[in-house]
């Protein structure tokens, strides 16, 4: 008794799981934007485009490094070409600041980070107007539970009937098409849901004041996630034009 108790205890556990992994994965999905209105546009210039923020995720090096190369493709951004703004890529600026204080900063940066720092807060905004910065919110793949599915499906199928014809001995044959019922059963089965999600946010590099932000977090069993990451980065390059024309 206490055998069968225990079994049905962890049946019901394992149905609470799977119902609540299932809410977590489509639950996330979001679009939001945040527009400073009090701020001048206009002043929109020389943005430095920051390495993603993913110290909030379990993500492997290979996986941040495309991650970077996807928000600095945003300085070839199409929508982006031809507006009044610059970017500047963070080993751009590094090499900038080297060339005036005669360091080599990556290097700096390893050996005597107080003094990489206070190098940075000194000359950058003598090449950056404002900096773009990411984080990285969503980054994970999970498996959801698809319980059996059973139904029935009408087959036609050809069936021979024979007949006698009334007062002969012959046999007549006929080809007939009789429905058919079947039931089908799609077994129960793990699907994977990519989930990835990015917030960035367009701040003054001198006040630090706030002023675009998007937040896009999405999920899909059908497409990769590096895939899909490189989607949102691409949209944020698309607001952030509309922002800019405005």
């Amino acid at each position: 008794m206490k055998r069968q108790k225990k079994i049905i205890l962890g049946i019901l556990l394992m149905l609470v799981f799977q119902i609540v992994t299932t809410q977590v994965a489509f639950a996330e999905e979001k679009k939001d934007e945040w527009v400073n209105k009090n701020y001048d546009i206009n002043k929109v210039h020389r943005v430095l485009i920051k390495p993603i923020n993913v110290t909030a995720m379990k993500i492997d090096t290979f996986d941040e490094m495309r991650i970077n190369e996807f928000c600095q493709e945003l300085k070839n951004h199409k929508k982006l070409q031809g507006e009044r703004i610059r970017f500047v890529l963070q080993d751009d600026l590094l090499k900038s600041i080297g060339n005036i204080v005669d360091q080599d900063m990556q290097a700096l940066a390893k050996s005597d980070p107080k003094k990489y720092q206070s190098l940075l807060d000194t000359y950058t905004l003598e090449f950056v107007d404002q900096v773009l910065e990411f984080d990285l919110v969503v980054f994970r793949i999970d498996k959801i539970f698809v319980p059996e599915r059973r139904y029935t499906e009408t087959e036609y199928v050809d069936t021979v009937v024979i007949t006698k014809k009334k007062g002969y001995k012959v046999e007549e044959k006929t080809t007939v098409r009789m429905p058919v019922e079947r039931l089908k059963i799609v077994p129960a089965y793990y699907k994977n849901v990519a989930n990835t999600g990015v917030k960035s946010v367009l701040k003054d590099a001198k006040t630090n004041e706030n002023i675009f932000m998007v937040l896009d977090v999405r999920d899909s069993e059908y497409k990769g996630i590096l895939p899909m990451t490189n989607r949102i980065l691409e949209r944020i390059g698309d607001r952030m034009a509309e922002f800019l024309k405005k």
